[in-house]
């Protein structure tokens, strides 16, 4: 069985924002344009989820997200069932708006 992959980016501006990426289904062809982009699928999911920590600057990154970002798997991140995953991202979103994002290099509420 292939794993697949979940990003899932949330804004929290004047109106809370929620993206999620499979890695299944994203495209990665930015990545050819400086001779990143692989065959591998997994490969380039790791060089995208990197791009956007390098980018995050002060965001709140998971510690299951930064893993993944240096092509490591977050066993305690991994979950059998996408509604799981969704259960967790709803607790996620709540935890933003109700608390906000953690102070830098603060306990991450994972």
């Amino acid at each position: 069985m292939e794993r697949r992959y979940f990003l899932d980016l949330c804004f929290q501006e004047e109106e809370l924002r929620h993206y999620r990426i499979d890695s299944s289904a994203f495209s990665y062809h930015y990545l050819a344009e400086d001779g990143r982009l692989t065959l591998r699928r997994d490969d380039n999911f790791v060089t995208f989820v990197g791009d956007i920590v390098a980018q995050a600057g002060e965001a709140w990154v998971t510690p299951a997200c930064g893993a993944m970002a240096r092509g490591e798997v977050d066993r305690e991140a991994v979950v059998r069932d996408l509604k799981l995953f969704d259960a967790e991202q709803r607790w996620r979103l709540q935890v933003l708006v109700a608390l906000g994002p953690p102070a830098a290099g603060g306990e991450s509420r994972s």
